[in-house]
């Protein structure tokens, strides 16, 4: 992981509680540790954590949108990413 240029990790729900005791939060340590950059892709985020993060439900308007189509908004979030990245 130390010569990754980003990590990308994911949940249903992100929120200040996915930092502790969930793989979610273990990810994002362990990059945090190696320097090495990293986002949270979730369906939902309720977070002011600074953790990168994109959402479906922001990216669609609504959590309805994002679970109709989840496909569309998985491709959407990597191509958000893939921009930041360049």
């Amino acid at each position: 992981m130390p010569n990754s240029d980003l990590v990308v990790t994911g949940e249903g729900m992100f929120d200040r509680t996915s930092l502790t005791g969930k793989l979610v939060g273990y990810v994002v340590q362990i990059c945090s540790d190696a320097s090495v950059p990293v986002a949270v892709v979730a369906g939902v985020v309720n977070s002011d954590v600074e953790v990168r993060t994109v959402s479906f439900s922001d990216l669609s308007g609504s959590v309805e949108a994002a679970v109709a189509d989840p496909r569309r908004w998985l491709r959407e979030a990597g191509r958000r990413l893939a921009d930041e990245m360049l």
